[in-house]
């Protein structure tokens, strides 16, 4: 795409590159070499409050950076030494105004005054004290350092949208190399398909891209990075290389890619492959199926440190893991990275690993719990620990506690559990006695946006937002006394506590109030009332193998069920937070090759939040974490994430009670609930 050089005041102002003198050597090298061609490019310094402008030539400043071996530009070409050019404003652009001048409009570079002609006469380029010979090739793992660069003839921000992309063959052979190409389409394939949008967007965005797929290596690497222009994004794409791994006849395999955005999991593209052991087999009809799903990016200031996405499958024992982060320099392998189940599926190694953490008060809690941790320590692969400790670092040097976000599609194994001591990572980070991934961490799961029918894209967005302004608040009550499911007295202080504090809509724990409340047909004062926190405190039962015996137990024994959730209104009106105070219904669960459970069912329709215990939790305990966990975070603003992180760090080596380490999260680990004046309030 071309475009003409600007004029003002009879004046030529020539479009030029602009990158930012702090981005590594080879970022910047990368996007010169990808964009359209132009003959200048500005490099801006920040010095204090001021903004220094270096102009160079595009082509020598290629060939002083192919030579560099330092870590900015700013180093490469030992700026402190170097003459900075003048700038001017374009309103105050001249005839006499000299050639090589930046041209800003307010702080935003627009350009360059182009030369007339003449001679003139001096030394060599300051890009020649490091250029000598051509270019490197371009390493996979480059990035685009220069996306906010602007163009004359457009704005330097507008809106990005357009449809995870990805083409591959429909069948291969086993053991036969071949092709995938990544990238977007301008239009949708369907009405199913999802687009990415990104407000707000620069001229040319960074997208990071990496496959996965049960069945298939790498040859070539897992990731690339895919420079896409924000107003024609079909012209940007990257290529893959794939090998099938050997088959007894033929197999139907998926290939998955996910895209990521300054460190946030934006995007999804998926394509059904089938494999054969020969050549020439076509894909039945119907095979071949190719899908994508993209979000909105509202904000991406906020991307949690490291991000995990984690791929299983059913009955397999393999895991494999992909890993973002809001640090560019995250040094992620570039390979696949996968993990080996001892127990057949990570449902048979959650199985047996929770059936043997006691719920019953005990002196050998610590041992027993530490135990069960280094047996979920040992099934996260090195690479994990290796970034884990990286952005560890860099948060202490912020004085923040890490956020991680596991985006899996396992909805079975607790990874909060996993105990991290020095076998893991660097002593000097960790604290004494050590403790769970939970409790020094925190920590938020999520379920990835997968859809693999064409009914639509029933998944969550991802990444989960971090904020609910919660303008309403119901709590539904088990009051059980006569009932045969035994009485919660705790349950019954803990409604009345909460509908006090926080001015909550309180209900009871049978049919004709849940139905009202999860239909969305609850009012107040004349007016719809739909929450957007909804607390439970009642009897909770979880059954993996009858999913149908899985739920809130209702008074005179009905269920609040996962298809019941899928079935109701609420968590797609409001999108509520959901806190379920009950016992072992937190675990995700899975039925037909989807989320079941109910954190699964109530995520899928929309809930935005989701928090509850994975084992049996004492009437009085779970009492007192519920009102803990809304002092902090409505009352004190903390993140959820963190009030989580908190109550797990509760446990130590004199605790006899698993209470609580008992409550899993989904939800971004940064979300905040949010009040107002109109709703809750303290």
């Amino acid at each position: 795409m071309s475009r003409a050089a600007g004029e003002n005041n009879g004046v030529r102002v020539a479009p030029a590159h602009v990158v930012r003198g702090e981005r590594p050597v080879a970022e910047v090298a990368e996007v010169l070499r990808l964009l359209a061609a132009r003959t200048k490019t500005v490099v801006l310094r920040q010095v204090g409050r001021d903004e220094r402008y270096y102009l160079f030539d595009t082509k020598m400043l290629l060939r002083g950076l192919s030579q560099s071996s330092t870590r900015s530009v700013i180093d490469a070409f030992d700026m402190d030494e170097l003459p900075a050019v003048s700038s001017v404003d374009l309103s105050e652009v001249q005839p006499f105004t000299l050639p090589g001048t930046v041209v800003l409009l307010g702080r935003t570079v627009v350009g360059v005054v182009e030369q007339d002609g003449g001679t003139r006469s001096g030394g060599p380029s300051p890009t020649d004290r490091l250029a000598h010979g051509a270019a490197d090739e371009v390493p996979e793992s480059a990035t685009s350092a220069a996306t906010e660069a602007p163009v004359i003839g457009r704005p330097a921000a507008g809106r990005f949208r357009a449809f995870p992309a990805l083409a591959a063959p429909n069948a291969v052979r086993a053991g036969v190399p071949f092709t995938i190409r990544v990238g977007f389409r301008s239009t949708p394939r369907d009405d199913f398909d999802v687009p990415l949008i990104i407000p707000g967007a620069d001229p040319f965005l960074r997208f990071t891209v990496q496959v996965v797929g049960f069945g298939f290596t790498f040859p070539g690497g897992i990731r690339r990075q895919l420079l896409v222009d924000r107003d024609d994004p079909e012209t940007g794409s990257v290529e893959l290389t794939v090998e099938a791994k050997p088959v007894d006849g033929e197999a139907l395999r998926s290939l998955e890619v996910s895209y990521e955005y300054r460190g946030n999991v934006c995007g999804l593209a998926w394509h059904d492959v089938l494999v054969t052991e020969s050549s020439g087999t076509a894909a039945p009809e119907g095979l071949g199926r190719t899908g994508g799903s993209g979000l909105t990016v509202v904000d991406h200031s906020d991307a949690p440190h490291l991000t995990v996405e984690i791929h299983g499958r059913d009955g397999l024992p393999e895991l494999q893991f992909l890993f973002s982060s809001r640090y560019d320099d995250l040094p992620r392998p570039g390979r696949s990275v996968t993990s080996e189940l001892d127990h057949g599926s990570s449902q048979a190694f959650a199985i047996q690993l929770m059936a043997q953490i006691p719920t019953t008060p005990s002196i050998s809690m610590w041992q027993t719990l530490r135990g069960a941790g280094r047996t979920v320590a040992d099934v996260l692969p090195p690479e994990f620990w290796t970034l884990l400790e990286f952005v560890w670092r860099r948060a202490r040097d912020a004085a923040e506690v890490p956020t991680l976000l596991l985006i899996t599609s396992d909805p079975w194994i607790p990874w909060e559990l996993a105990w991290v001591d020095d076998r893991r990572v660097a002593a000097d980070l960790l604290p004494d006695p050590t403790s769970t991934l939970g409790a020094l961490v925190q920590v938020g799961r999520w379920i990835p946006p997968v859809t693999r029918d064409r009914t639509g894209a029933d998944m969550p967005p991802t990444p989960p937002e971090d904020l609910v302004d919660v303008g309403g608040m119901a709590i539904v009550v088990g009051d059980y006394a006569g009932d045969t499911a035994g009485e919660l007295p705790g349950a019954v202080q803990e409604g009345r506590d909460l509908a006090v504090a926080y001015r909550a809509r309180r209900l009871a724990a049978k049919d004709s109030d849940v139905l009202l409340l999860m239909a969305g047909r609850l009012e107040q004062d004349g007016s719809p009332f739909h929450p957007a926190l909804v607390h439970f405190a009642a009897h909770g039962e979880s059954s993996p193998q009858a999913q149908q015996y899985t739920g809130i137990v209702l008074v005179g024994e009905r269920r609040l069920d996962p298809l019941v959730v899928r079935g109701s209104d609420l968590p797609r009106l409001s999108r509520p937070f959901v806190f379920l105070n009950a016992c072992e219904v937190g675990t995700a669960g899975r039925l037909l090759s989807t989320y079941a459970g109910l954190a699964g069912a109530l995520l899928v329709e929309g809930c935005r939040g989701f928090l509850a215990p994975l084992w049996k939790v004492g009437d009085e305990e779970a009492r007192r974490v519920a009102l803990a966990f809304y002092e902090a975070a409505l009352d004190q603003g903390i993140p959820v994430g963190e009030v989580v992180r908190r109550i797990r760090a509760q446990f130590g080596p004199d605790s006899t009670s698993l209470v609580p380490m008992a409550y899993v999260y989904y939800g971004h680990p940064q979300l905040k609930l949010r009040t107002s004046d109109e709703g809750v309030a303290p």
